[in-house]
C-alpha cells in the first residue's frame, strides 16, 4: 500500500509539472506569436470582448475573407492586398482566434456570422458584402446577412 501512494504522489507531481510546463509554454508562444503577427487592422468592441478586424482598399462590394477552422486572418496575407488594388477587402480573426479576444457565447454558426456582422456595423462598413469563406467558414459565408439583394458565396 505505502508503494501505491508514491507512485500516486509521483504521478500527481509529474502532471502538475505537465500542466506547468503547457502554461509556461503556451504563455511564452503566445507572446512570440503577437511580437511576429502585430496587430493589422483594429479591435471592434462587442461589449465587452472585441473582434480583430482588417480592411483594406475601397469600392464595392465589399469582400469578406474569412478563414478556416482554427487559422487566423494571417491566411489572406497574399490575397487580402491583391484584392485591395480594385476594392474594399476585409478579414477577421473569429473570436478567440488571433487578436480577437473569446466570446462569452457558444461559438455556433449563427453566432459567429451575428458577431461578424456586428463588427462590421459598428466599424461602419456596410455592404454589399461578397463573403469568401476557406473550408469551414465557406457555411458561415451562408449565413452571414447581406445588405444587398444579390447574395454571392465564393466557397473553397
Amino acid at each position: 500500500m505505502h508503494k501505491f501512494r508514491i507512485f500516486l504522489f509521483a504521478l500527481c507531481i509529474v502532471g502538475l509539472v505537465a500542466a506547468l510546463s503547457g502554461y509556461a509554454y503556451d504563455r511564452i508562444a503566445t507572446s512570440r506569436d503577437k511580437r511576429r503577427y502585430p496587430l493589422k487592422g483594429k479591435l471592434v468592441d462587442l461589449g465587452g470582448y472585441r473582434l480583430h478586424l482588417y480592411c483594406a482598399g475601397q469600392g464595392s462590394p465589399t469582400v469578406l475573407l474569412d478563414a478556416g477552422a482554427l487559422d487566423s486572418l494571417e491566411q489572406w496575407k497574399l490575397v487580402q492586398p491583391e484584392v485591395a488594388k480594385f476594392t474594399r477587402v476585409c478579414s477577421y480573426d473569429r473570436a478567440g482566434m488571433g487578436w480577437s479576444d473569446p466570446s462569452p457565447h457558444p461559438q455556433t454558426s449563427r453566432q459567429i456570422v451575428t458577431e461578424l456582422h456586428e463588427a462590421l456595423t459598428k466599424a461602419g462598413i456596410s455592404g454589399p458584402y461578397l463573403p469568401v469563406g476557406h473550408s469551414m467558414a465557406g457555411l458561415y459565408a451562408r449565413l452571414l446577412p447581406l445588405s444587398s439583394a444579390a447574395k454571392l458565396t465564393a466557397l473553397f
